[in-house]
């Protein structure tokens, strides 16, 4: 028999769910206070076994659900909802819904379904030791080797249950796994499968990949790892600390940039113009855009396009990295390059295309079929900016490189160089160096998200990297424009600068 507290406003719903839940064995109770948390409860008293909550109109739902959350040990919750918004609140939260104008007999149901789900809201020590009918160890360390050791035996069902919405979350090793190696409450293939924890891979792939321990314990281990603080979770790689996290990490920054430049998202074109729908495609950009070229490119320009945007998203440079759900996109985006280099280089399907793309013409906003592209204007207008650089001229830099990107519209090299001159502007007015760099830094990767690897806009960003004080991000950038042009000076300088 479980005792169900009712945190309900509503007479008519709560009278007849009362009457339901007894009679299906639950100690009811009805005290609509407990709806904005624990701190309703009387003194010494603990939380029921089943907390219903329902959202009321006009209030915000999500916080109540945390506080009850935060109970040692927490209650089952479940949410009676009567917005979208509610139901949002309460999948953040991961709590059981139903609906409020449900029939008392469906919210009943759904009473026992949160029960059975009680110990799998949660990845906490309380979580933990409720499902393991564990007490509390006054002692931090001692208390986790005891629900990690309990754990090995825990039901599979509700690890499953716990740990699915985490199963694309990047899984990092804490200083709690060293702590748990000194007290020796992991064997051996324990500690090989908390090596694995590098906040390069995601949950789902270290159990696959987890050898000398079956899928059951390496979950069973990971459960109570992340319950103790043991393993850290996020939807990201946590930082960039290492070169795996880095190579994840902007691997699926440029594909989901890639993505939404593609369905013409906020990366669709410049200053966030949506870019043109493909015309009888999957891409939601013309083959132009795709390829990063004009309609007066030639075959050589083509080709160099494509393995320019090999570098970043070709299926087999991506195969390595475990991409979560980013690895969904690698083919559709390659194929989308295949296609336009495919019509781009037949001359009769070339032909064609461009005729359905002059038909729509008027519709159409990507500056790479419309223009402005004068290349060789912009090209005088960036090197006169470049030359105003080396000099010291940071406000005549400005105005060349500004030229440079109004001549040639949605361009990386010439954004990025553009962001370059006026970190350099906001410095020679004396603002504080990285304070300057910071918000032309951002420009500059926006500039450069989901395209092609512009060699030139990579040293650009990288020594924009370099005055904001991120010395591992701006060699990442170098390495990147050097995959592109070994022999690129800049590069090669800037690098040789960073290893001394």
């Amino acid at each position: 028999m479980a005792h169900v507290a009712l945190a309900l406003d509503d007479v008519g719903l709560a009278v007849p769910l009362q009457e339901n839940l007894e009679a299906a064995g639950h100690q009811v109770s009805w005290s609509p206070p407990l709806g904005d948390g624990p701190s309703a409860l009387a003194p010494g008293s603990q939380a029921a076994d089943v907390v219903v909550l329902a959202e009321k109109s006009g209030r915000p739902f999500g916080a109540g659900l945390d506080r009850w959350r935060d109970c040692d040990p927490p209650p089952a919750l479940l949410a009676v909802v009567i917005s979208q918004a509610g139901r949002d609140a309460a999948s953040a939260a991961r709590v059981p819904v139903v609906a409020a104008s449900a029939p008392p007999r469906a919210i009943a149901i759904a009473v026992d379904r949160a029960l059975l789900q009680r110990w799998a809201g949660g990845l906490t020590r309380p979580y933990a030791r409720g499902a393991l009918r564990l007490t509390a160890d006054a002692d931090p360390g001692r208390d986790a080797a005891r629900i990690v050791a309990a754990a090995r035996q825990v039901d599979f069902e509700l690890v499953r249950e716990a740990l699915r919405t985490y199963a694309g979350h990047y899984a990092v090793a804490t200083v709690v796994v060293d702590q748990l190696r000194d007290l020796r409450a992991l064997e051996i293939p324990e500690v090989e499968l908390a090596r694995s924890l590098d906040g390069a891979h995601t949950l789902k792939s270290v159990v696959r990949a987890a050898s000398g321990i079956a899928a059951p314990q390496a979950g069973r281990l990971l459960w109570a790892l992340a319950c103790t603080g043991g393993l850290s979770l996020s939807i990201e790689p946590p930082d960039l600390a290492t070169p795996e996290r880095q190579a994840v990490a902007m691997a699926r920054r440029h594909l989901l940039a890639r993505q939404a430049r593609s369905e013409g998202g906020p990366h669709g074109g410049p200053a966030g113009r949506p870019s043109a729908l493909t015309l009888g495609g999957s891409c939601g950009a013309t083959h132009y855009d795709v390829l990063e070229v004009t309609p007066a490119a030639e075959q050589p320009e083509i080709d160099a396009a494509v393995r320019m945007l090999a570098v970043r998203f070709a299926p087999e440079r991506l195969a390595a990295l475990d991409l979560s759900g980013a690895a969904a996109l690698v083919a559709p985006l390659w194929r989308q390059v295949i296609e336009a280099r495919a019509t781009l280089i037949d001359p009769a399907a070339r032909l064609h295309y461009n005729d359905q793309l002059r038909a729509r013409l008027a519709t159409l906003t990507t500056v790479w079929v419309r223009g402005p592209h004068d290349r060789e204007r912009a090209e005088q207008a960036h090197a006169r900016g470049q030359r105003a650089l080396v000099a010291g001229e940071a406000f005549k830099a400005v105005s060349e490189m500004a030229a440079a990107a109004r001549a040639h519209g949605d361009h990386p090299d010439y954004e990025a160089s553009l962001a370059l001159a006026r970190y350099r502007a906001e410095l020679a007015r004396g603002k504080p160096r990285e304070e300057a760099a910071a918000p032309e830094r951002a420009a500059a990767e926006r500039a450069l998200a989901g395209r092609r690897p512009w060699p030139r806009a990579l040293v650009a960003l990288a020594l924009l990297c370099i005055a904001a004080g991120d010395a591992d991000a701006a060699r990442w950038h170098l390495r990147e424009a050097l995959a592109v042009d070994p022999d690129l000076p800049a590069a090669r300088q800037l690098m040789a600068r960073l290893a001394r």
